[in-house]
């Protein structure tokens, strides 16, 4: 038996499902979750919305689950910027597409004890099979962290990962674009079936860089007429022009402009919590207090194009290592906003062996400018809608801002969250006691000191493995810097929004 708990009071695309053994479900969910007799999703999917079978689409912007049998299977997005998370407790098992959500329902906390949350969700960048797949709890079980698979949940409560549907190779360019394209149009289609009780049209964001340009052509061919951009890049950059504008204007889109720091002054500081209770850093930050522009629309987003289309890689097939993590700080606060989110250089990624040859390939040298930064399939997919070569990708830019980034100095969190959000977490760090504070610096210490000897770490590789060595090294290469912490405060925050949800819970 499947049953819903919806609430007006939940994030509009948040849920939560209490499996118990033998397949009965509860599944406690925000208003905007789509639901049926036997399946309920989030999001849109490359397929159509009747059929309702978004396990099966060859993308899937958004998650949910059906029964399977005595069991369920449960879909995480097809791209890596949200995981699902598990949580086994007694005769229950519970799944969600939120952190804070899962741990509210499941009467558990965040370690204050543990620092390295968003390092270990970092390791999303190693790729499929390599990446942190569980963490620690205060005194519980540890969650489980599930990736760009569907999981399959037996009667038992076992859960065993399947992978997701792959395209075949591509031969050419033709291909591939068809591909891209054809992913787009499917999942915009989805997006507004007349069939939902919630529509999500298409909004584009363009910059002057390659990858959402690339966006904003496909998404046209969709019917989309609106587009945003930031006017700057982050200060670290020498030329920080990076407005979109004229490309989107040149495409026939409507195009806001936002300034960045205009915005942060002015961000809500629960947006800010809201992009750090991802618990994989805030890269994002500069969309925080953009809610009513992004609530209720199909978003496409360039995250993951330097990795799916850059020259300078070699990769493994189907892993989708990334760079960085971009995109993923936004996986809590789009639950809330009601936004779903299009990241389209995942589409078809898991053929990267056959996308890196047709970016080498004979027919692809037109579009090819030498240097650092030349990605020729998004320039031949922008050049060809008639876009100028010297009004994108020409210097790579980004409007990020990251207080983490890994192997590298901290961000003073002044230059990064507003005011009210660095007050509140300095109350937070200031309830901390000196004993927590001198047991966490000891327990850093000495892995600290041990992983600096090449041959400790040459002996650990034997024995560990390299994966695991890399994850160590990724924690314990810096001093512990209190910033670690602001994961366990934003999540605490998102965990209050949770309980004080459940308090307005309708008597069953």
């Amino acid at each position: 038996m499947l049953r819903y708990e919806a609430q007006e009071s939940l994030p509009r695309l948040a849920w939560c499902a209490r499996v118990g053994r033998g397949g009965d479900a509860v599944v406690r969910c925000g208003p905007w979750v789509e639901r049926r007799e036997d399946a309920f999703a989030e999001g849109a999917w490359s397929g159509g919305f009747g059929a309702f079978r978004f396990d099966e689409a060859m993308t899937l912007c958004g998650s949910g689950g059906r029964r399977a049998g005595q069991g369920w299977l449960f879909a995480t997005p097809t791209d890596t910027l949200q995981p699902l998370f598990t949580l086994r407790r007694g005769a229950s098992l519970r799944v969600s597409n939120s952190l804070p959500f899962l741990l509210a329902e499941s009467d558990c906390a965040l370690d204050p004890g543990y620092p390295y949350y968003e390092i270990d969700m970092f390791t999303v960048m190693f790729g499929l099979g390599r990446f942190q797949r569980s963490l620690p709890t205060r005194r519980g079980p540890r969650i489980g962290v599930h990736r760009c698979a569907n999981l399959a949940v037996g009667a038992d409560l076992a859960v065993r990962e399947l992978p997701k549907p792959r395209p075949d190779p591509f031969d050419g360019f033709d291909s591939y674009r068809a591909h891209l394209q054809g992913e787009v149009l499917a999942v915009a289609a989805n997006a507004v079936d007349p069939g939902r009780a919630v529509r999500f049209p298409p909004l584009a964001t363009i910059s002057s860089g390659y990858d959402s340009p690339v966006g904003a052509v496909l998404l046209r061919q969709a019917g989309c007429r609106e587009a945003l951009t930031f006017t700057k890049a982050r200060s670290s950059f020498a030329s920080r022009e990076d407005s979109g504008r004229a490309i989107g204007e040149r495409l026939g889109l409507a195009v806001r402009e936002i300034d960045p720091d205009e915005g942060r002054a002015g961000r809500p500081w629960h947006d800010e919590a809201l992009i750090l209770a991802s618990a994989c850093g805030a890269d994002d930050v500069p969309f925080a207090g953009l809610g009513e522009a992004f609530a209720g629309r199909l978003v496409a987003v360039g995250y993951h194009g330097d990795g799916v289309w850059g020259l300078e890689h070699e990769v493994d097939d189907a892993r989708i290592e990334r760079k960085d993590a971009s995109g993923c700080s936004l996986a809590e606060i789009r639950l809330h906003w009601g936004t779903v989110l299009l990241p389209f250089p995942f589409v078809g990624c898991t053929r990267q062996a056959s996308i890196d040859a047709i970016a080498r390939s004979h027919e692809m040298a037109p579009w090819r400018i030498g240097g650092s930064y030349d990605r020729p399939i998004p320039r031949r997919i922008v050049e060809e809608a008639g876009i100028p070569r010297a009004w994108f990708g020409q210097t790579k830019r980004a409007a990020a801002t990251p207080h983490l980034t890994i192997l590298r100095a901290y961000t003073p969190v002044e230059e990064v969250f507003g005011e009210e959000t660095v007050r509140r977490f300095r109350a937070h760090l200031s309830r901390r006691s000196s004993l927590a504070k001198a047991l966490e610096r000891a327990r850093h210490a000495l892995p600290r000191r041990l992983l600096r000897r090449a041959w400790v770490r040459a002996l650990l590789t034997r024995v560990a493995g390299e994966d695991r060595v890399r994850r160590w090294r990724w924690r314990y290469v810096r001093p512990l810097a209190p910033q670690l912490h602001l994961t366990h405060w934003a999540v605490g925050e998102a965990m209050r929004d949770y309980g004080r949800a459940a308090a307005k819970r309708p008597a069953p």
